[in-house]
């Protein structure tokens, strides 16, 4: 339950994030545009996927649970 908390609020981050580097772009066109001074090197950083390795462990122990039931002998 924790861990889905911390991937929603990552991911609202992440979003946010985008939204504000795509603004920024805009930005600095238009600046560009009016002849105005714009650093187009400086940007907010991009965030890698912090939770896809917990992710793709989760997956792991799932796939191996429907195995160890697949192969479980029927009493």
């Amino acid at each position: 339950m924790v861990k889905r908390a911390l991937r929603s609020i990552f991911y609202v981050c992440k979003t946010m994030v985008k939204e504000v580097n795509e603004n920024r772009r805009d930005i600095i066109e238009m600046n560009g545009a009016m002849g105005l001074p714009c650093d187009p090197y400086h940007e907010l950083p991009e965030f890698d996927d912090s939770f896809a390795e917990w992710g793709a462990q989760d997956a792991q122990v799932a796939r191996k649970e429907e195995e160890d039931e697949a192969t479980a002998p029927i009493d």
